[in-house]
């Protein structure tokens, strides 16, 4: 019995010392930096075909800046066309500096409305809200391509009431007849705020599709102020 105690403890410590070299022989983490995390994507705003044969998505950075998309953008082409590459981020030194007014212009249209409560569609106006301090109580559709149910909606319409939610975010290939459901209980307004550029008319442009998002928001909210 005793052999039997001291084989196993000769094994058990024969493991631990190989586990100690093996951690003294890893290589140290390298500690993450704000360029991994801007170089981070997550998927959004998920929507299954009726026919469940295909998948439409948005593959968006991390903290959804179209500074970041564009610089991405820029680096790219510049190493695939390294002749060109003085153009590009001339290009894109252009474009922040427009955004960076835009973005000023944008924040001062929906100050008012900071705090405000809304309802989207799916969790697809994430860093929309975060960036102009909305607050976003529900959403329609909580699993994308699939109808929500009438108890989810009664629970969408309960939230919308005990927080004084009167917008509704829905984008044109979601189901508007269900969004207007909802606002007929609530008295809310449906918006129609798509996020690619050209989805409607006069959004051609990233700067003309945001324009037309932040005065849909700010005619939407300041007409139940």
């Amino acid at each position: 019995m005793k052999a039997q105690r001291s084989v196993a403890l000769l094994c058990m410590l024969a493991l631990l010392a190989t586990m100690a070299l093996a951690q003294q022989a890893a290589p140290a983490k390298r500690a993450l930096t704000h360029q991994d995390y801007d170089s981070w994507r997550s998927i959004t705003a998920q929507q299954v075909s009726r026919d469940g044969k295909f998948v439409a998505y948005a593959f968006v950075p991390q903290d959804g800046d179209g500074e970041i998309v564009a610089r991405n953008i820029a680096n790219h082409f510049a190493q695939i066309d390294p002749k060109n590459a003085a153009t590009y981020s001339s290009n894109l030194t252009k474009f922040n500096a427009r955004l960076d007014a835009k973005l000023t212009e944008w924040q001062k249209q929906l100050a008012p409305y900071r705090g405000a409560k809304i309802v989207t569609y799916h969790r697809d106006f994430i860093y929309l809200a975060q960036r102009f301090g909305l607050s976003i109580v529900d959403e329609l559709e909580p699993k994308p391509g699939i109808a929500p149910s009438p108890a989810h909606l009664a629970q969408v319409i309960g939230e919308m009431k005990r927080n004084d939610a009167k917008v509704i975010l829905v984008q044109p290939f979601q189901n508007r007849k269900t969004a207007e459901t909802v606002a007929r209980q609530t008295g809310a307004r449906v918006l129609d705020t798509p996020q690619q550029p050209g989805a409607v008319s006069n959004t051609a442009t990233y700067f003309d599709m945001m324009d037309n998002l932040v005065h849909a928001l700010a005619a939407g909210l300041g007409a139940h102020t």
